[in-house]
């Protein structure tokens, strides 16, 4: 039984739905504290998930640097694999591609051995690679990443488009990079960011388009050759790019500091979304905050039109606080909402009648998952945790829908029903899943509905359903190409698809696959 201790959870919420944690994962580690660093996680095409952190040989640097696990659990949270790599090396970011590759940003020192392969480096300092891995854990190739006259200071982003190609963002901590390679390796394609210090996030939409973001930029920056200067000592930036690399349109947000935090996601090109801290009650084109709270942390999610206009924001309101996740705490699922994951004390109000309020007699942070839909309505503020530290720093969604988040707690915890008990002041690291369906509401599966035809290279039709419905196609990766309303016998028109594998997902059904050819 948990123990009673001095602290009050409070949770409100008008949301018709909910969806509860299901199952929570630990692994054991070899040093004292660890939140101070972060465990990534990503779902792959078959909804099984990828965990990666520190484990053990601890060496404090500009992180907490040593062996690293490399898990894959099902669904279920049962281990599929558990691989070790060697070194002085943590992981910054993951990604997955169509075929269910894995592609991971690892810094090191001295030496980093990943699967069989032992990667010197070139320098004493912090150096970065990326590494794409097949569906076995085994290593297909990697890169180490230079830059000319300079180190590369940090890496933390990475995204892939409908063709697996990979998309990274470096920087030397006075310029900054983009590069983008192909599934085997090659690269097609590098974008200079002149005196734009940091770059801390990247994102391709579905037409191709690539976005980046970061902070620090100069007076004198430099976007692919394209002066767009900025008058704030300190700021955050949201910029795009065409598929081929040309400048398209820039945001800047006043700042105090360099953070990592900055991140950008895309869908559509009019579904942009950016967020970070937000320390100062900036401007976002004529939409108006509230801005920060007195001695608080407060964060800024917002929505991007095609154009680069901001179509709304939202932040933490109320006398509480809000600490960003520490890997990729920012994501999209398929039907467009989004999530974010970090950690939140006292009392904030998140709208549509939904409010979370941590009140402790001790420090706590609890952690946090918000769901957004597209619309930048709330649709839930799940908060969870103990009497200590605990948050979420990483977020991925499968296609069904279910929820899984990486982070670390301390001591004993509670999510939802969900029990673990641990020593008093022991931090650990976390896996769990959210489920994607209801709470005491079911909404049943259509049976008997399948594609035809299938494969098919210009139309296709849902065969088994007796009225008008709606839905989306959505690629492996998740990204939304298609909205559709459609009737019986009427063919939805995917001629404009490349060649490829997609899902079909509408309301009450588990997601179709089919291919287009």
């Amino acid at each position: 039984m948990k123990k009673i201790i001095p602290y009050i959870v409070l949770f409100f919420t008008m949301a018709a739905y909910s969806q509860s944690y299901q199952w929570l994962k630990t692994v054991s580690i070899g040093a004292a504290n660890t939140q101070t660093t972060g465990y990534v996680t990503v779902s792959d095409h078959s909804g099984n998930i990828y965990f990666s952190g520190f484990k053990d040989t601890p060496i404090y640097y500009n992180d907490l640097l040593g062996n690293i696990y490399y898990n894959k659990y099902n669904t279920n949270g049962d281990v599929l694999f558990s691989k070790v790599f060697t070194g002085k090396c943590n992981p910054y970011a993951i990604k997955s591609d169509s075929q269910g590759n894995i592609i991971i940003a690892i810094g090191y020192l001295d030496s980093v051995t990943i699967d069989t392969t032992f990667i010197a480096a070139p320098n004493n300092n912090m150096n970065y690679l990326v590494a794409k891995l097949d569906t076995n854990g085994n290593l297909l190739w990697y890169k180490r990443l230079s830059i000319t006259d300079a180190d590369v200071a940090d890496f933390r982003a990475i995204a892939t488009d409908g063709d697996d190609a990979i998309y990274i963002g470096y920087d030397s901590f006075m310029d900054s990079y983009i590069t983008k390679y192909s599934a085997s390796g090659s690269e097609l394609l590098n974008i200079e960011q002149q005196n734009v210090n940091r770059i801390t996030s990247v994102a391709v939409d579905t037409e191709g388009n690539i976005y980046a973001a970061g902070g620090c930029a100069g007076i004198d920056s430099k976007y692919a050759g394209v002066d767009v200067p900025t008058d704030f000592n300190y700021n955050s930036y949201v910029v795009k790019y065409s598929p081929q690399g040309t400048y398209q349109w820039l945001k800047y947000i006043d700042d105090i500091t360099c953070p990592d935090s900055p991140t950008v996601l895309a869908n559509t090109p009019d579904e942009i979304y950016f967020s970070s801290y937000l320390f100062v009650n900036t401007g976002f084109d004529d939409i108006e905050i509230e801005g920060p709270g007195d001695f608080s942390e407060d964060i800024f999610i917002s929505k991007l039109n095609a154009s680069g206009n901001f179509q709304w924001v939202r932040e933490a309101s109320g006398t509480g606080s809000v600490t960003i996740g520490n890997r990729n705490y920012l994501n999209l699922d398929s039907m467009g909402n989004i999530y974010f994951t970090g950690s939140t004390s006292g009392t904030l109000n998140w709208g549509n009648g939904i409010s979370t309020s941590i009140i402790s007699t001790t420090i706590q942070n609890d952690a946090l998952v918000l769901k957004y839909n597209s619309d930048g309505n709330v649709l839930f503020a799940k908060t969870a945790g103990g009497p200590s530290e605990d948050k979420i720093d990483c977020i991925t969604i499968n296609e069904l829908g279910d929820i899984f988040i990486s982070g670390i707690a301390t001591g004993n915890v509670n999510f939802d029903t969900v029990e673990h008990l641990a020593p008093e002041f022991e931090s650990y690291p976390f896996l769990a899943k959210i489920s994607h369906g209801t709470a005491g509401i079911k909404i049943p599966e259509r049976e008997n509905i399948f594609l035809y035809p299938n494969p098919t290279s210009d139309n296709i039709e849902i065969k088994g359903i007796d009225a008008g419905i709606k839905g989306i196609i959505i690629t492996t990766l998740g990204q939304k190409v298609i909205d559709f309303n459609t009737t019986p016998a009427a063919p939805i028109s995917i001629g404009s698809l490349s060649a490829g594998i997609y899902f079909i997902k509408i309301e009450g059904n588990k997601p179709l696959k089919f291919i287009k050819q």
